[in-house]
């Protein structure tokens, strides 16, 4: 008959010691690379458009937060308030910023979503994807995946999500969230 047993001492610990075998840090095992929430903000106040990029929501996402090979999610529920002309959206992730394009829509809802990935072995080198954009129930602008980015995830890391359009517009936020993931 074969018995295999497991023991924990700390099951918290980043070094884990199997026999001779030591392992450091982890995927899973703590430090800077976990999965959870990083940020969440409510509602915003009503903001009008003024024909520029206006910020909705920024975040800043701390230095080393973001091991290689592992990334952020971002996620935008807000509302419009008032008008029924064109609007852009876009997300920001350090210097690197990507839009869709300018969609008109009288829809009150607004969900849309972006992801950034540390390419394996880089802190330096992301990619950068907008999921579809929601107004309603309509699916407004495509998503646009595969957006290079080069922003050094050991420094802390601007992250924003901007409207711009014109002063008959306005917009208000509901909710922001970022989760970090591995």
């Amino acid at each position: 008959l074969f018995r295999s047993e497991v023991y924990a001492g700390d099951v918290n610990a980043t070094t884990a010691t199997i026999g001779t075998l030591n392992v450091t840090n982890c995927t899973g095992c703590g430090g800077n690379s976990t999965t959870g929430l990083l940020n969440y903000q409510t509602n915003t106040a009503t903001l009008a458009g003024n024909a520029s990029d206006k910020t909705i929501y920024s975040y800043s996402l701390p230095g080393g937060k973001m091991a290689a090979g592992t990334g952020v999610h971002c996620y935008l529920k807000a509302q419009r308030v008032a008008g029924t002309g064109a609007i852009t959206y876009k997300w920001t992730f350090g210097g690197t910023t990507v839009g869709y394009a300018a969609v008109t829509s009288s829809s009150v809802g607004i969900s849309s979503d972006m992801e950034v990935y540390n390419n394996p072995g880089s802190t330096a080198a992301q990619i950068m994807n907008l999921n579809e954009l929601h107004t309603g129930n309509t699916i407004s602008a495509g998503g646009l995946y595969n957006n290079a980015a080069a922003v050094n995830t050991a420094n802390a890391v601007a992250i924003s999500v901007t409207f711009n359009a014109a002063s008959t517009e306005q917009i208000k936020g509901a909710t922001f969230k970022c989760m970090a993931e591995e």
